[in-house]
């Protein structure tokens, strides 16, 4: 599952414009880890990723995503943990962007879901998103 920040409205490069902004994502089917992602002429492109421990099939897991810039450069910070569970003071990952279209730029927020299944594991399983929470600060 993914959450776009500073997100332009585009849709990848199946729309005009194409889409732009940063991004978390939290996956495990290249092994668990969570990462921050830059979206720029409709092409994500990893910052940073980082290891997580093993997720939990049916185990409901919370993400904090930080984006926040200062001149031009921006800081991206994430972590996941299990939902319930006390957060975690430290960011799992953390990276710094200095990609001058995506710097003094405003967008909104996005989601973006996006499940699969191993061949011979069957479908995939549902996903579920509740709880959002923007804050400017």
């Amino acid at each position: 599952m993914g959450f776009y920040v500073r997100q332009n409205g585009g849709y990848l490069r199946a729309s005009t414009p194409a889409g732009a902004g940063y991004a978390v994502f939290g996956e495990a089917f290249r092994g668990p880890q969570i990462g921050v992602w830059r979206e720029r002429d409709g092409h994500e492109e990893a910052v940073q990723m980082a290891a997580v421990p093993a997720l939990a099939a049916g185990t409901p897991y919370a993400v904090r995503f930080r984006c926040h810039q200062a001149g031009g450069v921006t800081s991206l910070a994430a972590r996941v943990w299990p939902a319930g569970a006390t957060e975690p003071t430290t960011w799992q990952v953390e990276a710094t962007d200095a990609t001058a279209d995506l710097q003094g730029v405003m967008g909104g927020v996005a989601v973006d879901a996006w499940n699969t299944a191993t061949p011979g594991d069957g479908a995939p399983g549902p996903v579920f998103l509740d709880d959002i929470v923007v804050r400017a600060r």
